[in-house]
């Protein structure tokens, strides 16, 4: 493996840290769609079409997840040497991150054997749409050969957004919105790339688990 695929490696798991997440414009929103706010465990908000019926469906398409990092940080990561982001490196980390939730997510809505996950939109199925807003990475490892290390208290903070449909008529029965964020036990503690990744993987599995206990039982 050549020292650019091995770096690329590194691009999802360059280290994370926590700015405040703020709301975006660009999230789906749940006014003036019919939603009813309900309470649902692991998000901060939950809205759900009232008398729909999800436990009805057994299919889920899993649309392509759309991440928007936190607005002017790749300026800022590109107003200092050496940690100069091309537009690349962004796309690899989009690509990764993708690829983490596709797997997590998938992982856990099948578990029970209740779901199956389809390749296409099916039309006595489920669409999920979801969104990740708000990203923000420090010092992150981009194609150079190094390792970035830094210190933070928080490792991870991104902003979730889970929109779930009937796949036939593309009416939305569900949105679901949550921010995320890890923290170590210790202050300001070291934070290594691959510690991170567990991190996040660790948001994605929680926010998968609960999505997957409001369809098994609503």
């Amino acid at each position: 493996m050549g020292m650019i695929a091995r770096m690329t490696a590194f691009i999802f798991a360059g280290l994370l840290a926590g700015c405040t997440a703020h709301t975006s414009s660009d999230a789906p929103s749940a006014h003036g769609t019919g939603l009813r706010e309900f309470p649902a465990a692991g998000f901060g908000e939950s809205y759900r079409l009232p008398d729909s019926k999800l436990t009805k469906y057994n299919r889920i398409y899993l649309d392509e997840l759309r991440i928007e990092f936190d607005r002017g940080w790749i300026s800022s990561q590109n107003m200092t040497d050496p940690y100069r982001l091309t537009d690349r490196d962004v796309q690899l980390i989009k690509n990764n991150l993708a690829n983490e939730f596709r797997n997590i997510f998938t992982a856990k809505l099948t578990q029970s054997g209740r779901f199956q996950i389809v390749d296409t939109p099916d039309k006595t199925g489920l669409t999920l749409r979801p969104t990740i807003l708000n990203l923000i990475i420090n010092n992150p490892d981009n194609l150079q050969p190094y390792q970035s290390v830094t210190l933070a208290e928080v490792s991870a903070s991104m902003t979730i957004s889970l929109e779930v449909l009937d796949s036939a008529s593309d009416e939305t029965l569900l949105m679901l919105t949550d921010r995320g964020r890890t923290r170590d036990y210790i202050n300001y503690s070291q934070q290594e790339s691959i510690k991170n990744r567990a991190d996040i993987s660790k948001l994605l599995l929680d926010w998968s688990s609960a999505l997957a206990v409001i369809l098994e039982t609503q």
